[in-house]
């Protein structure tokens, strides 16, 4: 999926997906209470693995008047 650019001022950033690293459900909000199998339902995409969540590395592309 695409990410929409940005304009900061005379300048434009688009974020560019560079990869996708699973990480382990169990090292997120420790302490709380996520419920997440309903995060699953809700986020489908945003799940690598059973007990995993998709995390998605960006790097970003900014267009200026002088170039990339």
């Amino acid at each position: 999926m695409p990410h929409p650019l940005v304009r900061v001022g005379q300048i434009e950033v688009v974020p560019l997906c560079d990869g996708v690293a699973p990480l382990p459900l169990a090292a997120e909000l420790p302490g709380y209470g996520v419920d997440w199998a309903a995060e699953r339902e809700a986020y489908p995409f945003a799940f690598a693995g059973e007990g995993e969540w998709a995390w998605h590395v960006h790097a970003f592309l900014l267009r200026t008047a002088a170039g990339l």
